[in-house]
């Protein structure tokens, strides 16, 4: 199915099952396939949406830069095509600033939200010494000869079991995604979600692989976290069961209790 964003550009979604509406949304050069396995089990008894977010997947590419607004009215877009009030947004990592700001921006749109081993940052890419930004470094880096190769080979490494099928296959999209949009992204990352999330009244998940950060606890105004165990980055590829089955008892408690 397709939507149209304000901009012209066509997001293509997947709408699978009946009842409560979730929305997931993929991360950083991935695509919605990456929510298949996690989906197909969460379709069972509640309505699914996912999808391909601009740059991404069969969605189309815009010809610069994409933000995390652009990112958020797609989402907007997208509901509104499905003909869906409201919903859960569940969002991936590098996904995380565009459903921050859609949460932010449309909380009579916003059940709940859903952030999987996401980040929160403080501010831009400025840096006070002048120096470049760790987003800004990795950019460069990726740019530089043998970036395509470097690129690969940190993806292979979001993975618990890089092995696997689905990581084989993750790893095989994330290549194909054009290049300014691969760099593009990483810089768009580089914003104040601290501020965003701050304005959030939603109830939120905050589902991390990596060592939690201590501000998630102090910048949302109601908060659960859960720490998920022996999976990578990509803990909805890794372990398809333990994602949708912790997102599954979060909604049943905190949205339709």
């Amino acid at each position: 199915m397709r939507a149209t964003a304000p901009d012209g550009l066509s997001i293509v979604y997947d709408d699978r099952g009946t009842g409560t509406p979730l929305l997931l949304v993929h991360g950083w050069c991935s695509n919605r396939r990456d929510w298949d396995d996690s989906a197909e089990i969460l379709a069972r008894s509640r309505r699914v949406l996912s999808i391909d977010r601009r740059g991404h997947g069969e969605s189309d590419v815009p010809d610069g830069h994409s933000t995390h607004t652009d990112h958020a009215a797609d989402m907007l877009a997208v509901l509104d095509a499905a003909s869906v009030d409201r919903c859960i947004v569940v969002a991936h990592a590098g996904g995380g600033p565009g459903a921050m700001e859609f949460a932010r921006a449309h909380p009579d749109r916003t059940a709940a939200l859903v952030l999987v081993d996401t980040m929160l940052r403080d501010g831009p890419l400025e840096t006070p010494d002048g120096q470049p930004s760790p987003l800004e470094s990795l950019v460069a880096l990726l740019e530089s000869e043998g970036g395509d190769e470097t690129f690969a080979q940190m993806y292979r490494g979001f993975f618990a079991r890089p092995d696997a099928p689905a990581a084989v296959r993750a790893v095989s999209d994330a290549g194909t995604i054009p290049h300014h949009v691969r760099c593009g992204e990483l810089l768009g990352i580089g914003i104040d979600t601290i501020a965003i999330c701050s304005e959030i009244d939603a109830p939120v998940l905050w589902l991390h692989v990596a060592e939690l950060d201590e501000r998630v606890e102090t910048t949302f105004a109601d908060v659960e976290i859960r720490a998920l165990a022996d999976v990578g980055h990509f803990a909805q590829v890794d372990d398809r069961a333990l994602v949708a089955s912790t997102i599954d008892d979060f909604v049943t408690r905190r949205v339709e209790a």
